[in-house]
């Protein structure tokens, strides 16, 4: 764990700490009093949770160990609180694993799914069917649950015609066990979202009715953590109410689903040679769960985040955006005019300007083809780059022009020349 460089270099992640300092009193064994009352203590400890980052450990657990870190001293200091953050978090990080399935049901077409597929240390297995007992004991046990939830009143339906898949996790507790298989399953959904609305001449997919995810699968409600022998984990169930009905598209033709494959495989080896992986995936699940948003406003405005994201911008530096991915396309001044646009509608959207429908697929349509644009560049990787700064250090240069691009090659190349002299004795 480590606080993010924008905390930390503005004092901002100092004063934090000094303010949950006043406002609980160490009592011994972890134990604390709060003579202003606890909200705001919560309140505090939410801002201090955002400010550290963290990437092996579920939201909950991260929570805990902040929380827990929070409680060794009286007076909190920046080194003092890492340091015990990252103590406690080795402890946590000691305890033994053990083996979970996590189940979750898929809305979408399940002809394009491959019977297993192997992402990071997980395994997803698509299609559960009764071929085993512990398989067998799975989806009865979840026939059960569901049969006496008021929940499957609402989901049912669309329940029952959901392609179930589990993803087989090593993990401390159950909620640890969610927490990575939600992200290998949103990777891989983000992947096949990716691949099957690429372009390459024409998506793969229609176009869909307003107020409708784009995404050709999403994750429905219900998701339940297994044993290794079927049984139902204590705690291991999980309702998401607020996910919507996907648009049911028919299942891909089979001169597709090859299309499918081979660009799947693509994308899997460019990530596993990039040395920007970590992001590149992230921004493969932030693209799904943008495209699995049913609200025109909040895809977009996802989606736009996530664009920035790639570019390597702080948010507000929109004249940078533009160059930039202007800098991508062979037209500079469509391209550029194209995202002035979009970055209009982002500002429309954000003041709650309305939308007319058949605007709001164009817009959408848009701004996903140049996230596509930016991550084909970024992952192939073609010049290999070793971060994205260079990348983008390389396309805020080609701006330049050919000639002033060479120039300035020219340039350092003599600097090196007479650096080597110098440190030659």
């Amino acid at each position: 764990m480590k606080i993010k460089k924008a905390y930390k270099k503005s004092g901002a992640a100092q004063k934090v700490l000094e303010k949950v300092s006043s406002l609980r009193v160490l009592q011994g064994e972890n134990s604390l009093r709060f003579p202003k009352g606890f909200e705001e203590y919560e309140v505090w400890l939410d801002a201090l949770e955002t400010m550290v980052e963290e990437r092996q450990l579920s939201p909950n657990r991260k929570r805990e160990i902040i929380d827990e870190a929070c409680r060794q001293v009286q007076d909190l200091s920046l080194d003092g609180f890492l340091a015990d953050v990252c103590r406690i978090k080795n402890i946590y990080l000691s305890r033994r694993m053990s083996p979970y399935r996590v189940v979750y049901p898929i809305l979408g077409p399940a002809n394009v799914f491959p019977r297993r597929k192997k992402v990071g240390e997980e395994t997803i297995s698509f299609n559960l069917r009764r071929s085993t007992r512990a398989t067998s004991r799975i989806i009865r046990e979840r026939e059960e649950l569901g049969a006496t939830s008021v929940h499957f009143e609402t989901f049912g339906a669309d329940l029952e015609v959901a392609t179930i898949c589990s993803v087989a996790v090593k993990a401390r507790n159950v909620d640890e066990a969610e927490f990575v298989a939600d992200k290998r399953i949103r990777f891989y959904l983000g992947l096949l979202s990716f691949v099957t609305l690429y372009r390459q001449g024409r998506p793969m997919l229609p176009i869909v009715p307003f107020d409708t995810p784009l995404c050709s699968h999403a994750l429905a409600p219900f998701i339940t953590v297994h044993e290794p022998d079927g049984r139902l984990a204590d705690g291991g169930t999980y309702w998401y109410t607020e996910i919507k009905p996907l648009q049911k598209y028919r299942g891909f033709t089979q001169d597709v689903i090859p299309k499918i494959r081979k660009n799947e495989r693509r994308i899997q080896e460019w990530l596993r040679k990039s040395p920007m992986r970590v992001l590149l995936e992230r921004c493969l699940s932030d693209y799904h769960e943008a495209l699995s948003e049913p609200s025109y406003v909040n895809a977009f405005l996802k989606l736009w985040i996530l664009l920035e994201r790639l570019m390597n911008v702080e948010r507000g530096d929109a004249e940078i955006a533009i160059k930039r991915l202007g800098s991508l396309y062979p037209d500079n001044s469509d391209a550029v005019l194209l995202t002035r646009h979009l970055l209009h509608r982002r500002n429309a959207v954000v003041h709650d300007s309305p939308v007319r429908r058949n605007e709001s697929y164009r817009t959408i349509d848009l701004v996903r083809t140049h996230i596509e644009t930016v991550f084909v560049n970024i992952a192939s990787n073609q010049e290999g780059f070793t971060s994205l700064n260079e990348f983008w250090e390389m396309a805020d240069n080609m701006r330049a022009g050919a000639q002033a691009c060479k120039k300035r090659l020219r340039i350092l190349k003599n600097a090196v020349v007479r650096l080597d002299k110098l440190a030659t004795p």
